[in-house]
């Protein structure tokens, strides 16, 4: 006999300690930039002005999709999803960037 298939709500195998390791990367974050994942690792100042609007966009879509409460019950998924929309509505706005 086979196993029953998990719940609709169950992560993937190998996939729970990925997203345990986003959303405790996401929760240390110190700023807008490293919650996204697109601080530049290499630059030695706090300068991010050169990261475009697309790149912005597309790590806010995969985290999204990664962190959204109806695709992930991990605990502090929820929190993380806050966080990264946050960030990322800062960003977006040329205004609140500069």
């Amino acid at each position: 006999m086979s196993s029953p298939p998990p719940p609709p709500d169950a992560a993937p195998p190998g996939g729970s300690s990925s997203i345990s390791n986003l959303i405790d990367r996401i929760a240390r974050s110190n700023n807008h930039y490293e919650t996204l994942g697109v601080a530049d690792r290499d630059k030695k100042n706090e300068d991010n002005a050169s990261i475009d609007g697309n790149a912005l966009k597309k790590a806010y879509r995969k985290l999204a999709l990664q962190l959204h409460p109806d695709k992930c019950k991990a605990e502090g998924a929820e929190e993380a999803f806050k966080k990264v929309s946050n960030a990322y509505a800062t960003l977006s706005s040329a205004e609140s960037r500069a």
